[in-house]
């Protein structure tokens, strides 16, 4: 039986193929059934992409039909609304971070995974927690 998730022919997690697979930086190919995550994925690619700073002008998304390109456009719709949230979150334990000169790292954790709920933002977020942290 066929490992669910799999880079180059090796079995990986989850979190290590959405990673990767996420990542805008890497050309990647994805093969699934419907209804397996396909849309999902590219909607996480170009957040990814928006979140590291490419232009919207330079992402270029193309679908077989109308609604599929309504779903994918509903979906960064939401991302865009959940990165904002993020964005706001890491704010405020900036200024936290700022003020106090310490918080507790798991609260902050806890408070993102839960207000994201999604592997692609979560991480990102996680990603500039560290960089806050090792800025303090």
């Amino acid at each position: 039986m066929k490992a669910a998730y799999d880079i180059n022919g090796n079995s990986v997690s989850a979190q290590a193929f959405y990673a990767l697979a996420c990542d805008p930086r890497r050309s990647v190919a994805v093969e699934a059934c419907a209804g397996a995550g396909k849309t999902w994925m590219l909607v996480s690619r170009m957040v990814r992409a928006l979140l590291e700073g490419v232009p919207a002008h330079e992402i270029l998304a193309i679908t077989l039909t109308k609604r599929a390109a309504a779903e994918m456009r509903e979906r960064l719709y939401h991302q865009q609304r959940m990165t904002r949230l993020a964005r706001v979150l890491l704010r405020e334990y900036a200024a936290l971070k700022r003020e106090r000169g310490w918080i507790d790292m798991n609260d902050v954790e806890r408070a993102a995974l839960t207000l994201l709920g999604d592997p692609v933002l979560s991480g990102w977020v996680q990603e500039r927690l560290i960089e806050i942290e090792e800025c303090a």
